[in-house]
């Protein structure tokens, strides 16, 4: 979770752009779930890490996690928690669907791209 949670973060502060930082953290999340497929099973198996009752260490990290999506979602224009689950839901299902084989990582990061900039308001053309 610490590694998901800096690649998250490294991505996000990267861009002076709100629309493109949210892009890149949502990319990052993705990269690391078809990248690191072992780790990110095991980082949300419930029997690993309870819902709703995670260990000292994961705590933190979650929280930082859902601040850094959060706080770049709200600088997008996202600002309402179900804008917050639906973009979770976005990134964490691509990285899914990557990791299990369904999407390449282009067809993922396209997605995310083209959802986003419905999302914001901006359809990007690459």
């Amino acid at each position: 979770m610490a590694e998901l949670l800096d690649a998250v973060r490294s991505s996000v502060t990267a861009s002076d752009d709100a629309r493109d930082a949210l892009v890149e953290g949502g990319s990052a999340y993705v990269r690391f779930a078809a990248e690191h497929p072992h780790a990110f099973d095991v980082i949300y198996d419930p029997t690993v890490c309870v819902p709703g009752a995670p260990t000292e260490t994961m705590a933190p990290l979650i929280d930082e996690l859902e601040s850094v999506l959060g706080s770049a979602a709200q600088a997008a224009g996202l600002d309402g928690p179900d804008d917050v689950s639906a973009l979770w839901g976005l990134v964490h299902g691509l990285g899914t669907l990557t990791a299990a084989g369904h999407l390449t990582m282009d067809e993922a990061l396209a997605a995310l791209r083209a959802t986003i900039g419905r999302l914001v308001g901006v359809v990007p053309t690459a």
